[in-house]
């Protein structure tokens, strides 16, 4: 099943989603994904998230990543920064691309290119920069929403995965 919270003081989306890997004995399976969503515009409400709250997660999505620039503003950085120091180990860390805010016109195919060598800078630099002992952003979430093609969602996924980038994305 898949639960939401969300919250005006956080304004950040826990879900959990439990997967199986026996379709028979799912009353019994143990195997789950814990993840959270943050999004940089709430950066107060971002400091009052407990550091504690991300030890229990095994993925967490920073939002939104800006796709005209190589690299994440240095407050956001410094955000990431202090939650990778509060993760346990094998946590991945997804950059979002899009949101409900998402421009249709900047998310076209002839624009993929750019994008992708935008969003590979970020996390490049971020993880020279920022990394915590081997945690880093290990891809993207592809939040796109209102009206962005599904060849431009596919083209972006798969130059993403050129890069050896895990890439996330909600149908």
């Amino acid at each position: 099943g898949q639960t939401s919270a969300n919250s005006n003081q956080a304004h950040s989306t826990a879900t959990t989603v439990t997967t199986s890997v026996d379709n028979q004995n799912l009353a019994n399976n143990t195997a789950a994904i814990k993840a959270a969503y943050i999004d940089f515009t709430a950066m107060i409400s971002f400091l009052q998230i407990p550091s504690s709250a991300y030890a229990n997660l095994n993925m967490l999505v920073f939002a939104f990543a800006d796709t005209d620039v190589d690299s994440i503003k240095p407050a956001y950085a410094n955000e990431i920064q202090q939650v990778l120091k509060a993760q346990t180990s094998g946590t991945i860390n997804l950059l979002s691309l899009g949101g409900e805010a998402a421009k249709t016109s900047n998310f076209q195919l002839g624009n993929v290119d750019q994008i992708v060598n935008h969003i590979v800078n970020q996390i490049s630099n971020f993880n020279q920069q920022y990394s915590v002992n081997g945690r880093k952003i290990d891809g993207v979430d592809l939040d796109l929403e209102n009206g962005i093609s599904a060849d431009v969602i596919d083209a972006l996924a798969q130059k993403f995965k050129q890069h050896n980038l895990i890439v996330s994305a909600a149908p």
